[in-house]
This record gives C-alpha cells, structure tokens and sequence, in this order.
C-alpha cells in the first residue's frame, strides 16, 4: 500500500509542475499576443512592424489562439486529477460534510469505483478519438510549411482520464493505506 501512496504522491507533484508550466506559458503567450496585435495597430513604431514581419509575425501569433484553447483543455483536465488526488471534488465534499463513521467510507469507496469506471468509459472512448485523429493526421496549426499535429495536444483526453481512473482506483485503497507523512498544502 506504501507504494500506491508513493505513486499518488509522484503523480500529483507531476500534475502540479505541468499546471504550473502550462499557466505561465499561457500567461505569457496570452501577453505576447496583446503586445504585437498593439504594435501592429500602432502607426507610430513602423520599423517595429517591418522587424517583427521579418521575422514571421504580423499582427500576432497566428497559431496562438489554436494552441490556447488546447492548454484550456489541458489545465481543466490536470485541475481535476489534482481534485481527485486531494479528494476536493464537489459531491465528496458534501459527503464528507454529511457522514460520519464507517458510512462515510461505504459511500466513499462507491462513489470513487463508480467514478473510476465512468473515468475508464471515458478514457476509452476519448482513446478512440485520439486514434482517429492520428490516423487521419489532422493538423492543430502550421506555420509555412511546418504542419502541427493535432493528436499531440489531443493526448490529455484519453492521458487524462486514464490518470483519472488511476487517482479514483487508488482513494478505493486508501482506508488500508497508511497516513501521508505531512499533507501537501
């Protein structure tokens, strides 16, 4: 059991460092992006707009906007293995308000098999998804001749909810596992 807690204790330091990544590149390309569509509308910073044209920007970053919907997609998905990690989803809080006892447990470990296997179906279904999108190599975004595959960014959806099936398939256990050292914060 030490090893299901070791492996839930790696996999959400991982799933922190990612979300915290992928935030601030978000921030910075959501920055980025404000910044050159302004010098592109400014009349006054010409030799600006000529040096940035050079160098294969006009009036922002073409492809930015594709690439942050996915990393939308991808933050909600790591938000809710951390959620499940920590056990700060919404009905296990009301649960854990209303229980007390060896029932808070009976309808903890139901409800976490329960989630688990509809985190399976999903995992699955959203594998067949991201195979047809590899198979069919759909593009994300190209820049000149650069084409960017879709199904990289697409990886989170069966990723996601396969990781989801293991946080939810590991809180199963956790009655039997021994106590965390000290709780993350």
């Amino acid at each position: 059991m030490r090893f299901l807690r070791k492996l839930e204790d790696g996999l959400t330091s991982a799933e922190r460092v990612l979300t915290v990544a992928i935030l601030v590149f978000m921030v910075g390309m959501a920055f980025l992006q404000v910044v050159l569509r302004n010098v592109f509308s400014s009349t006054h910073l010409g030799w600006v707009q000529a040096l940035l044209r050079m160098m294969g920007f006009s009036g922002g970053i073409l492809w930015a906007e594709s690439l942050l919907k996915f990393l939308v997609l991808w933050i909600g998905l790591l938000g809710a293995m951390l959620a499940a990690a920590s056990d700060r989803q919404f009905a296990m809080d009301v649960a854990q308000r209303l229980l007390r006892g060896r029932i808070r447990y009976v309808v903890a470990g139901v409800c976490h098999a329960f989630t688990a296997v509809v985190s399976a179906v999903l995992a699955w279904a959203a594998y067949e998804f991201w195979r047809e999108g590899y198979t069919d190599g759909s593009t994300l975004f190209s820049i000149g001749t650069f084409k960017m595959p879709a199904w990289i960014f697409e990886v989170i959806l069966p990723g996601g909810f396969l990781l989801l099936t293991v946080h939810y398939l590991i809180k199963i256990c956790e009655p039997w596992m021994p106590p965390r050292s000290e709780e993350p914060a």
